[in-house]
């Protein structure tokens, strides 16, 4: 995710490897399971009310994926 918190890739990492991903403009990043419904371009939503986080993956049209 960048700094606005739009999703701008999606890697399939491997299992223990220690490798990084590299890839540039990246701010944030979320780990997902493999049959997720976020897509690039979706964006992220952090409600916070001082003692607890809710981040909310936005579809392009507003829709919450999750």
């Amino acid at each position: 995710m960048d700094e606005d918190m739009k999703v701008i890739s999606k890697k399939r990492g491997k299992a223990n490897d220690p490798t990084p991903i590299k890839e540039s403009g990246v701010m944030f990043v979320l780990e997902i399971a493999p049959n997720d419904k976020i897509h690039v371009g979706d964006e992220g939503d952090l409600d916070d009310d001082e003692s607890n986080y809710v981040m909310r993956m936005l579809a392009p049209d507003g829709s919450t994926q999750f």
